[in-house]
């Protein structure tokens, strides 16, 4: 076909043959013209403000009928962004959470030592979630939260639960999480 496609006398033949195919398409060249079929006109025009006496009996006053629409008492706006909360947020209790710790690296910047912990650079004072950075030294670091406090070691992993009555602290010195 690659053969056929390179001659020039035989794409001519093929641009020939789609421009009579086109031409046909638009002028209709096969036959006399075909009548085209007119809707009947009717001397009947209709209306939309006139109603039938059974349809005006059957849906009543204006005022009945808005009367019988279920319109809320106090109807929210679709386009209101905040809408009321109707329960009370201290009420719900706070969800455990896992927080797990790495320290991998301490060095002293100036008077104070820059912490790397998840591998996110820290000092002390800054909060990792409810965890608090208490103090640290360039042997580790000590971390306060709402249970109580623990030391976590250069190089170690430490997870705490939060938001909970029970302790549920993992310590491990590896490398690897």
């Amino acid at each position: 076909m690659k053969r056929w496609l390179n001659s020039p006398w035989f794409v001519a033949v093929l641009c020939g043959v789609a421009t009579y195919f086109v031409v046909q398409s638009i002028f209709d060249l096969t036959g006399p013209a075909r009548p085209v079929a007119r809707p009947a006109m009717t001397d009947e025009i209709y209306d939309p403000h006139e109603a039938s006496p059974e349809l005006i009996e059957a849906l009543g006053s204006i005022d009945e009928a808005l009367a019988r629409l279920n319109v809320p008492a106090n109807p929210r706006d679709p386009f209101d962004s905040a809408p009321t909360a109707t329960t009370a947020v201290a009420t719900l209790a706070a969800p455990e959470t896992v927080e797990t710790l790495r320290l991998s690296a301490i060095w002293e910047q100036g008077s104070s030592l820059l912490l790397v912990i998840n591998n996110r650079v820290r000092t002390v004072g800054e909060h990792i979630g409810p965890v608090l950075i208490e103090s640290a030294t360039m042997d580790g670091v000590w971390l306060s939260y709402e249970i109580g406090r623990e030391y976590l070691p250069f190089g170690g992993v430490v997870s705490l639960v939060t938001s909970s009555g029970t302790s549920g602290v993992n310590k491990s010195n590896d490398d690897e999480i």
